[in-house]
């Protein structure tokens, strides 16, 4: 009986996870339990009530002591409620006597050398905490069970690497197990914690384990409980008078723990163990070691530590001699030492990328251009620079590598390559993304079209290919003249520009318009209308390059006039669809412009008229033209396009033809103008940087 799942890949492993005979899951042998009976009467048993269930939960789950719940339990208030225990012993009890998963033990870890305190081991059997989460039916569905290859195309031009089941190393493993049985990949995640402020300031480094067949996104997520804690590694002190060799002594003893806790999956490893899905099903399971987490990684010799030590210092060796992974079928060093997001990329970045460009420009000119950097709504503004920043975190750092300002020996300055950027690993959005989930204008934009209550006024949410626009329901600016409007966003042509748009619209109906028309109109051509609607910002949303089923950040364009905080206007980038044969983000920027947005409005026609363009958003824009590639960071260079008049080079195009948002930079020469702001820098500029990287999906889009 061969594994019914249904994987949307190009190609899946033949043979994998066959589905041997059906078993129990948790919830199962839950509704077995010597307590099922009373269940079919009160489903909340050992519990009186709901409310009963409640009370305990939020007792448990508070930072209360055992003696503070009793004297809770004990006030004259609370004893007028009708619970089902009155002591934290008996809600202990009550607890105790529900199904129980993994199981705490402990074991005295006997060492060569003498330490200040017993070396106690708490820890969960490894083993059963991978079958709680393999068996658990929150991640039905949720799971993959058998290695595929995914790909951006049915051409299989471009190969995508998303989950563990997706890469060649889980492929490969596939082939070293017998045929029909499964991966159980497992995630092993350690840090120093504390365990006690108050008394004695006691630390552990808990041991966290996970099954990386969990997709990633659902993985990531604390509210997943995707991660068990199976083990508290102890922290002792050795009695030695030489502080490194303590030090050695302590990770020999880590790594000695690790091996006596593991050994469980070890043997699943080599000999495989029956397990049981979500589902029920149970099949033939295989634990290799895939990932491993800010590990210790050297140990030592037991009976003669010091001159062990002397001996590998000399030849720079770690001192590693029985790594617990030694005997770990399946598993390869090379392999599970990946590199950790925080401290090998951003961490990274930050100790050595901000260093050299401190050298290179001096902290003061460092500090200046990163305070002229314009603003991205959403993310952070360095408005005082980044080298007097403190407490500088993950988030931090990998906002700094946005927009890493550097120097070259001719002067110019430009923007440094992310790397965790370009890697493209979808677990920077699990673990840096808002706390709350964005709105999906997707999903918005089909609930409304789905809808037989529409009115005859255009949606402010909706999509066109690949990108998804969202404007306030009530514009900025209910009613301003076209000509208001022209001496208030300094648009001087704007008149003229809506005349050259509204004539072609007539001439040639919907469809792409291009850049680089002449104006036929003259600047006092009568218009159909008098008045226009404004908006200061428009919300675009677009799909996860790799994944089209999930949508990227939200980026905000705005287009606001001069004001008393912005006195040239506030006025930002984007890619402006110009030739209809080519649809971003497949075609790059073929067949794109980059452009400044300084308008968002829509015509208001005489009541009663009835025209094509009334239900169309537009966007006056000022084309920025690529000069050139900076060969050494790979950046197009912008330049301000003007006619032949000298005016800049604006038309009118509807909303729709914007493809993305853009992050463009000013060229700051040399050295940077002191007069400059990050409110002036764009207006007093003629030449720009479009930033690839301050967005993965942007990155890959533009990646030639």
């Amino acid at each position: 009986m061969t594994c019914a799942r249904h994987l949307c890949r190009g190609e899946q492993f033949e043979g994998a996870a066959i589905i041997y005979r059906i078993g129990d899951t948790f919830l199962r042998c839950f509704d077995m339990d010597r307590h099922a009976l009373h269940r079919q009467t009160n489903m909340y048993y050992p519990f009186a009530n709901l409310g009963d269930w409640e009370m305990a939960n939020f007792l448990l789950q508070s930072n209360l002591s055992m003696r503070e719940i009793d004297s809770y339990l004990s006030l004259s208030m609370t004893k007028k409620m009708l619970l089902s225990f009155w002591t934290a012993k008996e809600l202990r009890g009550h607890i105790e006597d529900l199904p129980k998963g993994p199981r705490w033990k402990i074991h005295i870890v006997p060492t060569h050398h003498p330490t200040t305190s017993p070396v106690e081991l708490y820890w969960c059997d490894p083993l059963e905490c991978i079958e709680a989460l393999f068996n658990h039916p929150f991640y039905a569905g949720k799971m993959d069970y058998s290695p595929f290859c995914m790909f951006t195309a049915a051409g299989r031009i471009m190969r995508v690497y998303s989950e563990w089941m997706s890469s060649d190393g889980a492929w490969e493993l596939q082939t070293q197990v017998p045929a029909g049985s499964m991966l159980c990949g497992v995630i092993l995640s350690s840090d120093k914690t504390n365990i006690t402020n108050v008394c004695g300031g006691k630390v552990v480094h808990p041991l966290l384990i996970s099954l990386a067949n969990i997709r990633m996104n659902v993985r990531n997520k604390a509210s997943s409980h995707a991660f068990l804690l199976t083990t508290l590694m102890p922290i002792v002190e050795f009695i030695h008078p030489i502080p490194r060799i303590r030090s050695v002594l302590e990770v020999h003893l880590f790594h000695a723990c690790l091996d006596f806790i593991l050994e469980p999956l070890k043997k699943a490893a080599q000999l495989g163990q029956m397990m049981a899905d979500p589902l029920r099903n149970i099949c033939f399971c295989f634990t290799p070691l895939e990932t491993l987490r800010q590990l210790g990684s050297i140990c030592c010799d037991p009976d003669d530590i010091e001159a062990y030590f002397d001996a590998c210092a000399r030849f720079r060796l770690s001192g590693i001699s029985h790594p617990f992974w030694r005997n770990w079928p399946l598993s390869d060093p090379h392999r599970f030492l990946t590199p950790e997001c925080l401290h090998h990329w951003h961490r990274m970045s930050w100790d050595h990328d901000v260093k050299w460009c401190r050298c290179a420009l001096g902290s003061g000119e460092l500090d200046f251009c990163f305070s002229l950097l314009p603003p991205i709504t959403g993310l952070r503004q360095f408005k005082s620079g980044i080298t007097k920043l403190k407490q500088v975190g993950g988030c931090t750092q990998h906002d700094v590598q946005r927009y890493l300002v550097v120097d070259r020996s001719d002067g110019e300055v430009g923007y440094a390559a992310d790397d965790a950027d370009e890697a493209g690993e979808a677990v920077l959005n699990d673990l840096w993304a808002p706390k709350q989930s964005p709105s999906d204008f997707f999903d918005i934009t089909a609930k409304h079209v789905a809808s037989t209550a529409l009115s005859s006024s255009p949606l402010c949410t909706f999509t066109h290919g690949s990108t998804a626009f969202h404007l306030n329901l009530h514009p900025s600016l209910c009613c301003l003249s076209v000509d208001s409007a022209a001496e208030k966003f300094a648009i001087p042509d704007l008149h003229s520009a809506l005349g050259d748009f509204l004539a072609l619209h007539s001439c040639h109906g919907r469809r792409i318009q291009p850049f680089g028309r002449t104006r036929q109109l003259a600047q006092d051509t009568p218009l159909p209308f008098t008045y226009l609607q404004i908006w200061y910002k428009v919300h675009i949303q677009q799909r996860d390059y790799h994944d089209r089923t999930s949508t990227a950040l939200t980026y905000t364009i705005h287009a606001e006039p001069p004001n008393g905080h912005w006195k040239y206007g506030h006025y930002n980038a984007a890619i402006l669809q110009v030739d209809e044969g080519h649809d971003w983000p497949d075609s790059r920027l073929m067949g794109h412009a980059v452009v400044e947005v300084h308008l968002i409005m829509r015509p208001h026609p005489p009541q009663g008229m009835n025209v094509a363009w009334a239900n169309c958003f537009l966007v006056y824009v000022r084309w920025l033209d690529i000069i050139n590639m900076e060969l050494a960071m790979h950046l197009p260079m912008l330049k301000r396009a003007v006619r032949t008049s000298g005016s800049y080079f604006g038309n009118i195009f509807p909303l729709d033809q914007i493809s993305s948002f853009a992050h463009v930079v000013p060229w700051f020469g040399k050295t940077a103008d002191k007069r400059l702001t990050y409110m002036n820098a764009c207006h007093a500029s003629q030449s720009f940087y479009l930033n690839r990287y301050f967005d993965k999906d942007f990155f890959y889009a533009t990646n030639r």
